[in-house]
């Protein structure tokens, strides 16, 4: 009898071991979530704000387009390098690289936003069930 219950104590204290690890594990997770979850509200506001930059660019040269019909002017025609100085020149080649960078990112960022999501909802999706 006395071996007996000095094995179910081991067993015991070897189940509490255990659900302590379980709860450590959880929590770790828990706070790995919440994390990920930090960034993809971070990444999910910085694609938006790209987006509102794309969109007002695209805005703009709608805009711009716009004024040239009704001005008679070609879009192009505004920008030739008869009415840029070398300066203007300079700041309107940084602006397209900038305006094709910014296109870029935000491509990266809803793509990696994408993979983020799915990758959550994965583990989300494997720990409730």
């Amino acid at each position: 009898y006395y071996i007996l219950q000095k094995n179910l104590q081991v067993i015991v204290i070897d189940l509490i071991c255990s659900m302590d690890n379980v709860l450590l594990l959880a929590r770790d997770l828990q706070l790995k979530i919440q994390s990920n979850e930090d960034s993809v509200h971070k990444l999910l506001g910085n694609a938006l704000h790209l987006q509102d930059v794309l969109h007002y660019t695209e805005e703009l040269n709608t805009n711009f387009e716009s004024i040239n019909r009704v001005s008679g002017r070609s879009y192009t025609s505004v920008y030739t390098d008869q009415n840029l100085t070398p300066a203007d020149k300079t700041q309107f080649a940084k602006l397209q690289k900038e305006n094709t960078d910014l296109k870029t990112t935000l491509d990266d960022y809803q793509s990696t936003l994408e993979l983020i999501m799915t990758k959550y909802r994965q583990q989300v999706s494997m720990h409730v069930l």
